[in-house]
């Protein structure tokens, strides 16, 4: 058991200073995408300003710490999809399903390669049922991301 906390922390630790150094990339994108949309909102796709100027943009309007802005909430909602991920994988998995009596896990006769795809199948679906339901959780967080990352408030002059 302590192996497994072990485990997810390293996780959750990778997972959030991994998004922390591509964070200013996330925002440039993000910006790139709202600014689009909001100066040029009916006369076609402009052409991009590109990532440096972007970024350029941001550090100079907003200030260097703006180019993580919304990157707490990224990494939150990153959390908790992959703990939503995981949770349904487990409660999904062979084992857990064939404990219950009212679901019948699919299984392919025999030992041959067609148990094998079967299995690669299965687990394919799993982890597709998993990625589902977590995005569909983590929604609302990613929404509040885009709205605060989003923002082009020039830094307040105090």
């Amino acid at each position: 058991m302590w192996q497994v906390a072990v485990n997810i922390s390293d996780e959750a630790v990778a997972l959030a200073v991994s998004q922390t150094l591509v964070a200013p990339l996330r925002r440039a994108k993000l910006l790139q995408q709202v600014l689009c949309a909001r100066d040029h909102p009916t006369d076609g796709p402009p052409p991009l300003p590109g990532l440096v100027p972007t970024l350029q943009r941001v550090v100079r309007e907003q200030g260097f710490k703006a180019l993580w802005q919304g990157n707490s909430l990224w990494v939150l909602r990153e959390l908790l999809s992959k703990a939503v991920e995981a949770l349904v994988y487990a409660t999904t998995g062979t084992e857990a399903l064939s404990r219950s009596s009212s679901c019948v896990v699919p299984r392919v006769p025999g030992s041959g390669i067609l148990s094998y795809l079967g299995g690669v199948a299965w687990a394919a679906l799993q982890r597709s049922f998993a990625s589902i339901v977590g995005g569909f959780v983590s929604y609302p967080l990613d929404a509040l991301h885009t709205l605060v990352a989003g923002s082009t408030r020039p830094k307040s002059t105090r």
